[in-house]
């Protein structure tokens, strides 16, 4: 797993570190939307092409986000409706002072297949050429 800041160039940096651990990586999975952008903008200059050399998945908040994206994201979206209603609820218990201890609840999200993935080619079939930047 690798980090990055909540931002185009954070995406664009941690694809770098990727490629320095895994030069022939064929998928992204990115758990922050901002960092979607730079994530396709680096692949896009390392002449990678999305969905046949890199898939590329996303955590989004909504799917309007991953219509954003060309191609389309494939993309984990969250249930904000179900969340925002389970976050009221436990404030309403709060302030009647019935809110017990805190605890975490985990809510399914919806995958749904876009443009930005496709099944991995076997290693023979690959158009992978290198790591780096045209050039570099």
């Amino acid at each position: 797993m690798i980090t990055a800041d909540d931002s185009a160039a954070g995406g664009r940096a941690a694809l770098g570190a990727a490629f320095e651990l895994a030069p022939d990586l064929t998928a992204v999975l990115a758990m922050n939307e901002n960092a979607i952008f730079g994530i396709l903008g680096e692949l896009a200059v390392r002449r990678r092409a999305v969905p046949d050399d890199v898939s590329v998945v996303s955590m989004v908040t909504s799917p309007q986000v991953a219509e954003l994206a060309h191609p389309a994201l494939t993309a984990m979206t969250s249930p904000g409706a179900a969340l925002g209603r389970i976050a009221v609820e436990a404030l309403l218990k709060q302030l009647d002072g019935v809110g017990g201890e805190s605890h975490q609840q985990l809510l399914p999200c919806l995958l749904e297949i876009r443009g930005s993935t496709c099944p991995a080619k076997p290693r023979s079939e690959s158009r992978l050429t290198g790591s780096g930047p045209p050039g570099g």
